[in-house]
């Protein structure tokens, strides 16, 4: 009887060190299988990056962005991080990148801009800008591809235009719908002439709400009719009015 337990607890010892010596094994080779993972991920060339593809650009030159981005190149694709701060900043034409990684070495950025939304004549040239006031594009007349409002200024220097203040403006009267914009004429340092189709002129104030100023434009034509105020004035906190236009 005692040599058959003695027996027993050998052949339960043994399976218990078969079954540890498996373990063993088992993690050995995952550990060994990770290793190679990490190997082939990080350091192999097959999954480091060896092309970029630049799509959506239409103001900014792509080959400009992919020489800003060529660091990327032969970075491992899991690591690799593109600073999209840095490329607006560079670029303030951009308005956001999305980043798509293909494997294993290709990626692809998809640039966003900010959109043409008005144009700028001085008295050299006109210039073409965007939403957030960047110059887009310059050309010698107004009969060019843009079909955009248009900002006349005797002021020859763009620098000296606060187009970004410009722009936001401009877009917010051609959303509010309510006045077809024919064009604007900009007197230095903050104040705009806007012409309607209606042949509706009006005064308004770069340093006064936008939003505030279209209110008061709504409010004085339902309240005196479309075809009242054909000059109307609201830089100031009183409105001027007046059936004639000049």
């Amino acid at each position: 009887m005692t040599a058959r337990k003695i027996q027993y607890h050998e052949e339960v010892r043994q399976q218990k060190m078969l079954s540890i010596l498996r373990t063993i094994v088992f993690l050995s080779l995952f550990l060994c299988f990770c290793i190679v993972a990490i190997f082939i991920f990080f350091f192999s060339p097959l999954f480091r990056i060896s092309h970029i593809t630049i799509l959506g650009e239409k103001y900014v030159q792509g080959s400009q962005i992919e020489k800003s981005v060529s660091y990327l190149i032969h970075q491992p694709i899991l690591l690799a991080q593109v600073n999209v701060p840095s490329l607006k900043s560079t670029y303030p034409l951009i308005e956001s990148v999305s980043v798509d990684k293909t494997f294993p070495s290709n990626i692809t950025l998809q640039i966003h801009e900010y959109p043409p939304v008005v144009l700028f004549q001085t008295q050299s040239l006109t210039y073409v800008a965007s939403t957030n006031g960047q110059i887009i594009d310059r050309v010698v007349n107004t009969s060019n591809k843009y079909n955009l409002p248009l900002v006349v200024s005797e002021e020859n220097n763009p620098e000296a235009i606060p187009m970004k203040e410009i722009a936001a403006f401009v877009l917010q009267l051609e959303n509010d719908k309510s006045e077809f914009i024919t064009n604007f004429i900009f007197f230095p340092p903050y104040e705009l002439d806007v012409r309607t189709a209606s042949g509706r002129r009006i005064r308004m104030s770069l340093n006064k709400d936008s939003g505030v100023q279209i209110s008061e434009i709504d409010g004085i034509k339902k309240y005196l009719g479309e075809s009242k105020c054909l000059l109307l004035d609201i830089r100031f906190d009183t409105v001027f009015c007046s059936d004639a236009s000049s």
